[in-house]
């Protein structure tokens, strides 16, 4: 049988302390924190047309808390899940321009994770369109 006194427990202690503590997944929320949305790109026919597109989305954090989604500009949240750690979500999306969708921890309103849905076009509105016909 193996006696410590109590000098040699906490020497000890102090060296597994380190190891121990590595071995720890870290609570934190900035490195698990994902936000997906796909489609990424919603494509209308000319430039300032509304495009149409069904986007659905999901995220992950690092802790089960309260989030709320919202999109850019927009006070009111799209969409919030209370006591959870990741999320899933369909949305019909309407926009003429590029938006940014955030998800953000409902009791601080910190923001935790952030995207883009890129708003393109087929046809530039600059672009006049080449006639072949004359008429004299």
């Amino acid at each position: 049988m193996i006696m410590l006194n109590v000098k040699e427990i906490k020497k000890l202690s102090l060296r597994l302390l380190p190891l121990l503590l590595g071995l720890l997944p870290a609570i934190t929320y900035a490195d698990e924190n994902i936000l997906r949305i796909k489609p990424a790109r919603c494509i209308a026919l000319h430039e300032g047309q509304v495009c149409y597109q069904k986007l659905n989305i999901s995220w992950q954090a690092g802790l089960a808390d309260s989030y709320c989604l919202y999109q850019q500009d927009n006070k009111t949240p799209l969409m919030c899940w209370e006591n959870v750690a990741a999320g899933k979500w369909s949305y019909e999306f309407e926009g003429a321009t590029t938006q940014k969708f955030v998800l953000l921890r409902k009791q601080d309103a910190k923001q935790i994770a952030e995207v883009s849905i890129e708003v393109a076009w087929v046809y530039d509105a600059s672009s006049k369109r080449e006639s072949h016909w004359r008429v004299f």
